[in-house]
C-alpha cells in the first residue's frame, strides 16, 4: 500500500472520529472483507 493511500486512509478516519459519524451513521461490519460498511440514515 502505497503512503498516498495510507494517508487518505488515516484523514478519513480522522474524520469519522471528528464528525461523530457513528452517531449519524449506521454500520454493518463485514466479516469476509474485514472492513465496515455505512450508510447514510
Amino acid at each position: 500500500m502505497d503512503n498516498h493511500i495510507k494517508i487518505k486512509i488515516k484523514l478519513y478516519q480522522q474524520n469519522l472520529i471528528e464528525n461523530n459519524i457513528f452517531q449519524k451513521r449506521r454500520f454493518i461490519y463485514n466479516s469476509k472483507t474485514k472492513s465496515l460498511i455505512y450508510f447514510l440514515i
